[in-house]
C-alpha cells in the first residue's frame, strides 16, 4: 500500500471516529439486503459481493443482512480501491482499522 493511502486512512479514521461511534452505539441498527445496500451505496451487487468475500467489511457473508456499519466501511474500502489500493493491500490494513475503531 502506498504511504499516502495509509495517511489518508489514518485521517479518515480519526475524523470519522465519532461518526462510527454514533452508528454503532447510538442508532438503531438498520439491516439491509445485498440489493438494498447496493442501492444505497451506488455500487453493484457484484462489487459488494467481491469486497465482502475478501473480508473487508464487518459483514463477512454476502447472504447475511448488512448494516449501517457495513455501509460506512463499504464507502471507505471503495474509496481506497478507486484511488489505487489493491484488495490485497486492504486485506492487511482493514483488520487493523476495525480493531482501532
Amino acid at each position: 500500500m502506498r504511504p499516502r493511502n495509509l495517511v489518508i486512512l489514518a485521517i479518515a479514521i480519526l475524523l470519522n471516529e465519532s461518526k462510527i461511534a454514533q452508528i454503532i452505539n447510538k442508532r438503531k441498527v438498520t439491516t439491509m439486503t445485498l440489493g438494498e445496500i447496493a442501492t444505497r451505496s451506488g455500487l453493484t451487487a457484484e462489487r459488494i459481493t467481491t469486497i465482502t468475500r475478501a473480508g473487508l467489511l464487518p459483514c463477512k457473508n454476502e447472504a447475511a443482512a448488512y448494516s449501517d456499519k457495513d455501509l460506512y466501511w463499504l464507502d471507505m474500502v471503495n474509496c481506497f480501491i478507486e484511488n489505487g489500493s489493491s484488495v490485497e493491500d486492504l486485506k492487511t490494513l482493514m483488520p487493523l482499522c476495525e480493531t482501532r475503531v
